[in-house]
């Protein structure tokens, strides 16, 4: 009988609690897929360093099984609440709480098993999109095949068992300390606030906001380019700061917002505004922890997809900045032979166009002292580039050439020294081997600086300046038809030797360099992409699981007083408000309530985002990059928010029985 019984309640929590259902599906179903996609082979044999997704995805599977254990038992403890008087009527009848803790489990049994199944279906399918995805990233065809995995199953199979093993243990417990008395009369307990007294809002919401403000500065100042190492108790220091001013705020704002409302009567008694916010702030009065969570959850995910967007964008721009040729040979001092490298090449690819240059020094420090003096760059002697040299290189890159005169110098620079070298360009000096003195003609910065001489900045001057002058290295820049490999890096290193060389100076000083070296840019063209595979798709992953489980607490958390929320609105019916009038106010509410949890994290969002950019502004093409990636984080992480916003919206109307 009790099977039967536990059977027709899973049947209706089905019902009633399709939201979390659905959530606890997908939930699975992008576990599923990950695991598939981290044990395929076609997935692994794209990078040597794709074997670190497998490490990633599997930590954050870790974490994303705490957070939907975290779910499901707290839904678990929301559907006993609910159902408190059902289970007190079964004490009441007599039947003992040992078959009444086993009809619940069996419940939560079939709601599970069930959810897994659907799961591993729909996890089947995803994986397949997002191989293609990854493909994709890489460049490379994709042909749709279901290679179901024993590890990928196993793993799941891990993670469920896992979960419910905990869950159901403390149901269990639960059940085991429940009584006749409250259990009957538990929807006719009063509802409390944490804090009672107005004195005390009135400190822990100041404290609260002054201890994010802290944590915001702290956290800015750790990325800030003045602060050349990462400290990482100054970093741990600032997120625990944010988490405790998150859960000040979230518990005591609508107090504030409450006492501003009551003294505005022009706000106050305008329309439904009163009605509407007395449902919003009874609600969250009690229960600000879970609205702390939620909110927090929230900011973590907007940071995350945040991160994983700006992340993407500097690693494909700084592989365009470190590369911008094919294939990049360097031959130390005059060496103009490359017919190894070219032999190579010869073999696998098909040359579009070459040019060779050269880099000169006059071991004078002056520019790269300056630079070191003003921005804590590392030291270096003045590196050169002949005008003839720099305008054959420029122009594989489709770069208009430039003209100097015996008397200009040009200064190629990164966008970190940019702004100091223009503010101060007019203390340099330069003076012509032959006793002229030059002045700057130009200032710029097209980010390949770094390809061209392995310094932030490169003089342009005109060719007689540099005759006779010591060359530091002989470079060979080459495009090709074909797109080059990884596979071909790996092969020329084992031809090519790359072996430092280690050389004292005349003041006893010692200097390592290597000898020659050939860069790829299929090679960094791998390793970005594995870069951006691993840390674009782990964050995303568990982005998308933190959105799906704040939507889906605030949506249940709407739905759960259907009943009371019944009685208020067929009164304002009965006072003779129109249906149109309910639905709005229905929609103002819930709207509201939605909209509450989104306003601190998106300032974390902005502040947070505004200072990660100090750190990747040297690898992006310009400050308002980040503007963008923010921008996609909100809608991305908004797009399913109001998913559920939506949802929530149809099946509050449809539990008031209002159509």
């Amino acid at each position: 009988m009790l099977s039967k019984l536990a059977l027709r309640n899973a049947k209706r929590c089905f019902k009633d609690y399709l939201i979390y259902l659905i959530t606890l599906i997908i939930a699975f179903a992008l576990i599923f897929s990950f695991n598939l996609i981290v044990f395929t082979d076609d997935v692994i044999e794209l990078s040597t360093n794709m074997d670190s997704f497998m490490a990633m995805i599997i930590f954050f599977s870790t974490v994303i099984v705490f957070i939907i254990g975290i779910l499901i038992n707290y839904m678990n403890k929301f559907i006993f609440e609910k159902r408190s008087q059902e289970l007190g009527t079964y004490l009441l009848l007599g039947i003992e709480k040992k078959s009444i803790s086993r009809m619940f489990l069996i419940e939560q049994l079939i709601l599970g098993i069930v959810s897994l199944v659907i799961a591993l279906v729909i996890g089947l399918f995803l994986s397949q999109i997002f191989i293609a995805i990854i493909m994709n990233i890489f460049e490379l065809p994709y042909i749709v095949k279901f290679n179901l995995t024993y590890e990928a199953i196993g793993l799941t199979a891990v993670y469920f068992i896992s979960i419910y093993i905990v869950v159901l243990l403390r149901s269990s417990r639960r059940i085991k300390k429940m009584n006749i008395h409250d259990l009957i009369y538990f929807d006719k307990v009063n509802e409390t606030t944490l804090f009672q007294k107005k004195i005390y809002r009135n400190i822990i919401f100041t404290v609260s906001v002054i201890l994010g403000i802290w944590g915001l500065c702290i956290f800015h100042g750790i990325f800030s380019p003045e602060n050349i190492t990462f400290f990482f108790p100054d970093f741990m220091k600032s997120i625990i700061l944010l988490i405790v001013s998150i859960y000040g705020i979230s518990m005591t704002l609508p107090h504030f917002l409450m006492s501003f409302i009551l003294k505005n009567k022009k706000i106050k008694y305008k329309h439904d505004n009163l009605f509407i916010l007395r449902n919003i702030t009874s609600k969250i009065n009690t229960i600000g922890v879970t609205i702390g969570t939620i909110t927090l959850l929230i900011a973590l995910t907007l940071v995350s997809v945040n991160v994983s967007n700006l992340f993407t964008q500097a690693m494909t721009f700084q592989n365009n900045q470190r590369m911008p040729y094919d294939i990049l040979v360097h031959n130390a001092y005059d060496n103009s032979d490359f017919s190894e490298a070219l032999d190579l090449v010869h073999k696998n690819y098909t040359i579009e166009d070459q040019a060779a240059f050269k880099v000169y020094t006059d071991r004078s420090t002056y520019f790269a002292q300056f630079i070191v003096n003003e921005l804590d760059s590392y030291d270096s002697v003045n590196n050169y580039i002949s005008v003839s040299d720099y305008n054959r290189i420029t122009g594989l890159l489709g770069m208009a050439p430039i003209t100097l005169n015996d008397d200009e110098y040009y200064i190629n620079c990164n966008p970190t020294v940019l702004p100091v070298l223009l503010k101060n360009k007019d203390q340099f000096m330069l003076t012509h081997p032959n006793g002229t003195n030059m002045h700057i003609k130009d200032i710029v910065s097209d980010h390949f600086t770094s390809s061209w001489a392995d310094y932030v900045q490169v003089i342009i001057v005109p060719d007689s300046f540099v005759e006779g002058m010591e060359i530091i290295n002989t470079n060979l820049a080459i495009n090709t038809v074909e797109e080059t490999t990884e596979e071909f890096y790996y092969e020329t290193s084992k031809v090519i030797n790359q072996n430092a060389t280690k050389e004292m100076d005349e003041e006893g000083e010692y200097s390592f360099y290597v000898m020659n070296t050939i860069q790829v840019r299929g090679y960094y063209l791998a390793q970005d992409r594995s870069a951006i595979t691993i840390m674009g798709f782990s964050l995303l992953y568990i982005s998308f699981i933190f959105t799906a489980v704040t939507g889906t607490i605030l949506a249940i958390q709407c739905l759960s007083d259907s009943t009371k929320y019944k009685f208020r609105y067929n009164l304002l019916s009965q006072l003779g408000l129109s249906k149109d009038a309910i639905h709005r106010t229905i929609f103002k509410q819930l709207a509201l309530t939605f909209l509450y949890p989104l306003i601190y994290p998106i300032i974390i969002c902005i502040s947070t985002g505004l200072s990660i950019n100090q750190l990747f502004l040297q690898v992006l093409p310009n400050a308002y990059v980040i503007w963008g990636t923010m921008g996609l984080a909100l809608f991305m992480f908004g797009t399913i928010y109001i998913v559920y916003f939506i949802t929530t919206y149809i099946e509050f109307k449809n539990n008031l029985g209002i159509k």
